[in-house]
């Protein structure tokens, strides 16, 4: 038995880590279904109409806000002045500001 394993001793190792290489990749490469987050079910429910029935209930939720307008009609909100600058078009540069001096 020990001459048989110093003699194929490279072979055994090659077989065990191409054994191992293989259940490595099926368990991290190939989806066997079991994890897919939106599909998966939880109880009788499929997770993935809960995401969108909470979709749902914020929608709702945005369309439900009642924005007042009177602010605009506020004296303080008038009496904001507008501090607005133009800004200058300036030269445009090198097409590569990367590459170095002289070699454009």
């Amino acid at each position: 038995m020990s001459n048989f394993l110093r003699k194929y001793k490279m072979t055994l190792i090659g077989a065990v880590l191409i054994a191992g290489a293989f259940i490595a990749y099926r368990s991290y490469f190939i989806d066997d279904g079991k994890n897919s987050a939106l599909v998966s079910q939880s109880g009788d429910e499929i997770s993935g109409s809960v995401v969108g029935r909470e979709i749902v209930i914020l929608l709702n939720e945005l369309q439900s806000i009642d924005l007042d307008g009177s602010i605009l009609d506020d004296p303080a909100f008038r009496s904001l002045m507008d501090f607005e600058q133009e800004v200058r078009a300036e030269p445009i540069g090198r097409n590569n500001p990367f590459i170095p001096i002289g070699n454009e």
